[in-house]
């Protein structure tokens, strides 16, 4: 009897969560969709193809896999006392109790979910999410107002190290065109002294063959 408790409160558990991240996920899409639909038009201004449809796409399906790791403890929390409350409304609890199971015993499929659960969380947040947010990153500066955007997007100065011993810099970077002016390269021996330097005016990203040139 025991074992076929554990598969209903397991099957009750899955799916209020399910149900729950279902409806989470369709209600905060849409409140967001709206929000933002003049400045997807503006996107659009820029590129063609950077339309609702494209957004909804290439976008929103990474950008609910972010939202759902960040909201994802108290979806559990809601859907345990959802579910739970309504077994003790029910009397199934008491059921359940009076036949003789323990309330240790009652609490094991609870455990046996969450580990679960938990188990797929890790695994969605250390090798999903990486991915999901890169793919997010690449259109959620369009979805922001002209100051923000125009941060992320726009033109500024850009640095980076690439190794112990050599730099580069670029004076003025254009992030959309991915181009810059007044390039330079220094290299540096072990004594922190500069053993070789390179100048470019101008400068360009070669994505195809991920190179700069």
């Amino acid at each position: 009897m025991l074992k076929i408790v554990d598969r209903y409160i397991i099957k009750k558990y899955l799916g209020t969560f399910s149900f729950m991240l279902a409806l989470l996920s369709i209600v905060v899409l849409v409140i967001d969709v709206q929000q933002k639909i003049p400045r997807i038009e503006n996107a659009k201004a820029i590129d063609p193809k950077l339309d609702l449809v494209y957004f909804l796409v290439h976008f929103y399906p990474f950008w609910i896999i972010n939202l759902v790791v960040t909201f994802l403890s108290i979806l559990v929390f809601i859907s345990v006392i959802y579910f739970t409350s309504r077994m003790a409304n029910n009397t199934e609890i008491v059921a359940i109790i009076s036949s003789g199971a323990s309330f240790h015993r009652f609490s094991k499929p609870y455990l046996y979910t969450s580990i679960l659960i938990a188990l797929i969380s890790l695994m969605v947040y250390h090798m999903v999410l990486p991915w999901a947010n890169i793919k997010k990153n690449e259109l959620e500066a369009y979805t922001y107002n002209a100051a923000n955007k125009e941060k992320i997007l726009g033109t500024a100065p850009a640095s980076s190290q690439l190794s112990k011993t050599e730099y580069i810099f670029v004076d003025s970077w254009n992030k959309r065109e991915k181009r810059g002016s007044s390039f330079v390269y220094q290299k540096f021996d072990k004594e922190h002294k500069m053993v070789y330097e390179l100048k470019a005016s101008d400068v360009y990203w070669d994505k195809e063959k991920n190179s700069l040139f």
